[in-house]
């Protein structure tokens, strides 16, 4: 007999709980706060816990694609082999997001991976991309300590002006590297008809009725 796919799939029941669990303090706040303030207050807090749990749910979910996958080792190509399963702690707009994910070596010495990094999108940091994105918007027109503050002001979240500064130098010097990688590529000649996706010059000419041309 097939197992029911619903039936074994913990994330409905994980997310309901969790409505279930925000549902007396949203009913607390709608019928005690004392101001929009506060009403607006309690209401973010609990909507967060909610939004911090589906994402955690979520994207344990998305750890388990590469899990099953044996990947190859970078270096030497051969297959890795799975030593343990590995916690990571990622913060993001919701807040601090527990996760876990598979990690894989390289039994020639190469090293480890944990491929589900990738598939979150995250580098060697401890931030989510959202949250690095908005930072670095932020830090545009505000001091780093400023932004630190509008942060944990709006979104609850708390990260200090240091690993603001060190994400947000980081992202620029990434971009400046693509953007030197990008100016130091090869570009197609005038005369190879790649420049304007069209033929070379001298096959079609300019005949309208694409009549081939000596």
């Amino acid at each position: 007999m097939i197992p029911d796919q619903k039936a074994s799939d913990p994330i409905p029941v994980t997310l309901r709980r969790a409505v279930e669990a925000i549902l007396p303090q949203l009913e607390a706040a709608a019928r005690g706060a004392a101001s929009l303030d506060a009403l607006e207050t309690a209401v973010g807090t609990a909507v967060r816990t909610l939004a911090q749990e589906v994402v955690t749910v979520g994207a344990q979910r998305m750890a388990t694609g590469p899990a099953r996958a044996i990947p190859a080792c970078p270096t030497c190509g051969q297959p890795l082999r799975r030593v343990a399963v590995r916690p990571r702690t990622v913060l993001g707009i919701f807040g601090a997001y527990a996760l876990t994910r598979p990690y894989w070596v390289c039994p020639r010495g190469h090293g480890g991976v944990a491929p589900a990094d990738a598939v979150w999108g995250l580098g060697t940091g401890t931030l989510a991309p959202r949250l690095v994105a908005l930072l670095s918007r932020l830090a545009v027109d505000l001091p780093f300590d400023a932004v630190s503050a509008v942060v944990a002001e709006t979104l609850g979240v708390a990260v200090d002006g240091e690993t603001i500064r060190r994400t947000v130098e980081a992202g620029g010097q990434a971009v400046e590297a693509a953007e030197q990688a990008a100016a130091a590529a090869p570009r197609p000649s005038p005369g190879d008809g790649c420049s304007r996706g069209g033929p070379p010059p001298g096959r079609w000419g300019h005949d309208p009725h694409r009549r081939r041309l000596a």
